[in-house]
């Protein structure tokens, strides 16, 4: 039996800028892991009890995963499994290796809270765990830069062809990483005609570097509560984004320039400039929210921020808004303890988390 782990995300700086070309994001992996299990089996067959899928039969007929016995809520549910399936069954096909019958488990617990997802990049991680545990099933080793190429494709025909892909990055390699998204439409275009190249070709624009994590920084991620929709929320952006180009560009480019600054405020360890820098990402990224017309810095997330500010420390939502989680930062080991008491007083749940400076691996 193969059992291969895959670390959470949390988006530090870079939310919806990191979108746009040539534009940078800081994301963390965090210790919360996807755990993915795959051994021999008579067929193929999916386990997974998050989605209230059990021991579900399936099988590949070259192209597809096809899957029986699932209602349709199920169906969604099981698309980014499905999706990692097939893509990576499809690379081991064109690199002629031999397709094996398996059991595969799937386990996302740790990136729940009472089973209601809290914006870690599950489903990212499931992705990443995956197409890094089935290559390996049948003796194929990838490389951190082929799983992320591959789990990125699987992710993106998933999920609608959306998503940067950093959150895949944080799954793939660990660690802190300073990450710019890669050109959509080459990726797309390219991996129709051959996995095997996809993997292989340099895709325009893809950055990825891990860079240090400032020594002395302490961070609670708090659960507003409320799962966000972030496909929701994205086509609400791009509305936006058509209705009003000049406001929209104006703003990416200002959040930008702050996830550039804490590029350079983490390689110096300036403390005070990273608690700068993040109070005025929340207030762009409350702006965005304002003039966008989407609810993205919830009344949870205010109060969570507001608590955090009231202590004097830096707070802001973390990914698309809309609900998740939201990240507070200090430099100070009492601050943080003081912040925990006041928010777990106004009924807020803090998840204990720290950075996974692995990515995928074997467990």
């Amino acid at each position: 039996m193969i059992k291969v782990s895959a670390p959470g995300k949390l988006m530090f700086s870079g939310e919806w800028s990191v979108l746009e070309k040539g534009n940078p994001g800081i994301v963390f992996a965090l210790d919360r892991k996807t755990i993915v299990k795959i051994d021999y089996g008579p067929e193929i067959v999916l386990d997974a009890p998050e989605f209230g899928i059990n021991k579900v039969k399936a099988f590949f007929d070259g192209t597809q995963l096809q899957v029986s016995e699932l209602n349709e809520k199920q169906s969604k549910d099981i698309v980014f499994l499905q999706k990692s399936l097939e893509v990576s069954l499809l690379f081991l096909r064109e690199k002629k290796i031999r397709l094996k019958r398996f059991e595969i488990k799937t386990d996302s617990s740790q990136m729940q809270k009472e089973k209601v997802k809290v914006g870690f990049g599950s489903s990212a991680a499931l992705c990443t765990a995956v197409v890094f545990g089935i290559c390996l099933f049948h003796g194929l080793r990838l490389k951190d830069i082929q799983v992320f190429k591959l789990a990125t494709i699987a992710h993106f025909l998933a999920q609608g062809k959306i998503g940067s892909g950093f959150d895949v990055a944080a799954s793939s390699f660990g660690g802190v990483i300073l990450y710019k998204r890669f050109n959509a439409k080459f990726v797309e275009k390219v991996s129709k005609k051959s996995l095997m190249i996809a993997v292989k070709r340099d895709w325009p624009g893809l950055y990825i570097k891990k860079i240090g994590f400032p020594k002395n920084l302490k961070f609670l991620v708090v659960f507003s509560g409320k799962k966000a929709d972030t496909r929701e929320l994205v086509n609400k952006m791009n509305e936006f984004r058509v209705r009003e180009i000049e406001i929209y560009e104006k703003l990416m480019k200002e959040l930008s320039y702050i996830t550039d600054g804490l590029k350079v405020a983490f390689s110096k360890n300036n403390e005070k400039k990273i608690v700068e820098l993040v109070k005025e990402n929340r207030e762009k990224l409350k702006e965005l929210g304002v003039v966008s017309k989407t609810n993205l810095e919830t009344s949870e997330l205010r109060e969570i921020i507001e608590t955090a500010n009231e202590l004097g420390l830096a707070a802001k939502f973390c990914g698309a808004g809309g609900g998740d989680s939201a990240i507070v930062v200090c430099f100070d080991e009492k601050k943080k303890k003081l912040a925990r008491k006041a928010l777990n007083e106004k009924g807020f749940t803090i998840i204990d988390t720290e950075i996974a400076f692995d990515g995928v691996k074997n467990a």
